[in-house]
């Protein structure tokens, strides 16, 4: 006779046949992980082996009453989690005398948990009710189950005022109140001496002003307490909780002003602290440090990057640090990601970063610091370098050229003063940009729990990426002064999604290797110098969602081709000499717009006389600025007051790809 039915991950569809309740033999049942619909039937007198009911991860409607689950004596394990169940939940589920895990996790159930008359009796160690839309006061029979090891109520709408102390199972393990509209009670937590084995306990969104009395916790491995009110500082005593077994710590989007001294962190691999109005140093075990958009201020403490040889991940971005970045930067360093991302902090680049041999994500952009390129970075690891909107000046005179890099996936040097040529690099290096193929996976850290994040320029406007791709590459090396001819071996760049070369002063023709680009979804070549035909060879460029050519000095037909006949005139515009669609100029039958004088030529003229008018105006305006910087103390202080450049990039990013991507949770 049938006894175990497995069909998991089968894509099956449809209703659930009410004949699998009489297989009377039946003891383990799992249907999960397909697309069933319709009810859950009702199991009988007829299905009383069973043992085990896995219907996770279908599409299951209608509610669950008393009867589903009445006369299953042996019945030890229900998960119905991530369906479309709803209605109430009957009481008499957890009174099933067996039953030992009752998960029903991101369904639809609502309504109020009656209480169980008779709670000690229960088998229950497992009850996850996780993202409901449970409402009414905890059930207080929840607290009076002896086996109960799990409780997890995140994201409903419970509410009332709950005191930890009446939880005092020996047998609790985890315990997650988080996002529901509770009020926990900070004083009356677990008293001392209490013999409670907690491993893990959420209290995320739980209205906490202080932090609530749970020093004596011997066992702790996880808290969270973030998106609370507490306020002050982060008393000693937390960094002793669990005797120093505590290993992840988040007390982000609080109100927590600094810590109190001596401040420890024994074991800690993860410290969030982010979001918080925070104005550390020897943490040994520290492997991510995130305190990024708070409000500090000061100067970088060079202790972080020298002290902290286990440190992965630094986030100090969206700040106010000042001064200089630490140049004491030991050998061994163990950075995998720097991101001082919008600071005020000037000076130069430490060259001791060269000891961070594992660094992949670095991102200093939007600061005001003033150098030349940080060429000793080519010995790290580096795969995204972000240097956007700072003082960088220049030509790029490396051994290798930046875009000769092997891992580099993501460069951002716009708005700056480069330089020079742009010169693409040795055939040999350029590998994680030459890469043909596409492979969808997620830049990772050494296991940290950590999400690196970076900001890209499209369409003139940017977006954050909270996950980089490792198959998203970007180049963008705008608002420069590069000039010269764009090298025609940028085409080799197979994998290449973004090139943005705006806002410099290249000449010469647009490369037709650029078509070889067959990932390209972004062009953006505006505002250079760039002359002759639109290569015909970019018009095979089936994922192109955004061309910008505006203002150079092209000519002759526009190429016709499945996207090129998407883009509006506006990707043209400044070009008096282009024909065609999308551009209100025909082509005579040349295939040019008939124009007698290069768009070049008319330019040339405009721009001399443009020249004389700004070089006298420059000249008045120099001696004026000179004089009141030298002679007038007043002149100095507006002038070096309006120094300072705001910065406004709005991020916004399109994608297109060739095959379906399932983006899975890092």
């Amino acid at each position: 006779m049938l006894s175990t039915l497995d069909l998991s991950n089968c894509s099956f569809e449809g209703l659930i046949p009410p004949t699998v309740a009489n297989l009377t033999e039946l003891s383990y049942l799992d249907i999960s992980s397909n697309n069933l619909t319709g009810p859950l039937p009702v199991f009988g007198l007829s299905s009383k082996n069973l043992t085990c009911i896995n219907a996770a991860h279908n599409s299951l409607t209608g509610s669950i009453s008393s009867l589903h689950f009445e006369g299953l004596p042996n019945l030890k394990y229900i998960n119905l989690g991530d369906n479309f169940l709803s209605g109430e939940i009957p009481s008499s589920l957890f009174a099933l005398p067996s039953l030992q895990k009752l998960q029903l996790p991101n369904n639809r159930f609502l309504g109020r948990i009656r209480e169980l008359s008779n709670p000690l009796s229960s088998l229950l160690d497992t009850i996850d009710l996780t993202n409901n839309r449970l409402q009414g006061q905890v059930p207080k029979f929840f607290s009076e189950l002896e086996q109960l090891k799990v409780l997890l109520l995140s994201y409903n709408g419970f509410n009332g005022t709950l005191t930890l102390e009446t939880f005092r199972n020996p047998n609790l393990s985890r315990l997650d109140f988080s996002y529901n509209n509770l009020t926990i009670d900070p004083t009356r937590t677990y008293y001392p001496g209490s013999s409670l084995f907690i491993q893990e306990l959420s209290l995320a969104s739980c209205r906490l002003q202080t932090f609530p009395v749970i020093s004596e916790q011997s066992t702790l491995i996880h808290l969270d307490l973030s998106f609370n009110e507490i306020q002050g500082k982060i008393p000693d005593w937390v960094w002793k909780v669990g005797n120093g077994s505590l290993i992840h710590l988040n007390l982000s989007y609080n109100l927590l002003s600094g810590f109190q001294e001596p401040f420890r962190f024994p074991s800690l691999s993860v410290l969030d602290l982010h979001s918080n109005r925070l104005e550390v140093c020897k943490a040994t075990f520290l492997q991510v440090l995130d305190l990024s958009n708070n409000a500090l201020n000061g100067n970088i403490p060079p202790c972080l990057p020298n002290e902290n040889q286990n440190l992965g991940v630094l986030s100090l971005g969206r700040n106010n640090l000042s001064g200089e970045i630490p140049d004491t930067i030991s050998v061994g360093c163990g950075l995998e990601t720097l991101d001082l991302n919008k600071n005020v902090l000037k000076g130069k680049m430490p060259r001791s970063l060269v000891n961070c041999a594992s660094l992949q994500v670095l991102n200093v952009g939007n600061n005001e610091i003033e150098d030349v390129f940080p060429c000793m970075l080519i010995e790290t690891s580096l795969r995204v370098l972000i240097l956007r909107s700072n003082r960088f000046y220049g030509a790029i005179r490396c051994s290798e050229t930046i875009l000769g890099w092997q891992n580099l996936q993501i460069i951002d040097v716009s708005t700056n003063s480069f330089v020079g040529m742009i010169n693409a690099g040795d055939q040999n290096n350029d590998e994680e940009m030459q890469h043909n193929h596409i492979q969808f996976d997620f830049l990772k850290l050494s296991g940290y729990y950590y999400q690196n994040s970076v900001a890209v320029t499209m369409k003139g406007l940017d977006v954050e990426l909270v996950k980089i791709l490792t198959v998203f590459t970007s180049i963008d090396f705008s608002g420069n002064k590069f000039y010269g001819k764009i090298p025609s071996r940028i085409g080799d760049l197979k994998s290449l999604y973004l090139l943005n070369l705006s806002h410099n002063a290249l000449t010469g023709d647009i490369p037709g290797s650029i078509g070889d680009l067959k990932q390209l979804g972004s062009l953006d070549l505006s505002k250079n110098r760039l002359t002759g035909k639109i290569p015909v060879e970019l018009a095979s460029l089936n994922f192109l969602s955004f061309l910008n050519l505006s203002y150079n000095d092209l000519f002759g037909m526009i190429p016709k081709g499945s996207q090129f006949q998407t883009f509006s005139e506006g990707s043209y515009e400044g070009n008096v000499g282009l024909c065609g669609f999308p551009v209100n100029v025909s082509c005579n039958g040349n295939g040019d717009s008939g124009v007698s004088a290069s768009p070049a030529t008319h330019r040339k003229i405009e721009i001399e006389w443009d020249y004389v008018s700004a070089g006298l105006g420059f000249v008045v305006g120099l001696l004026s600025t000179v004089w009141l910087v030298l002679f007038c103390r007043r002149g100095r202080e507006i002038y070096f007051g309006l120094v300072d450049r705001v910065i406004l990039q709005v991020y916004l990013l399109v994608a297109r790809v060739k095959r379906r991507i399932l983006f899975s949770d890092v």
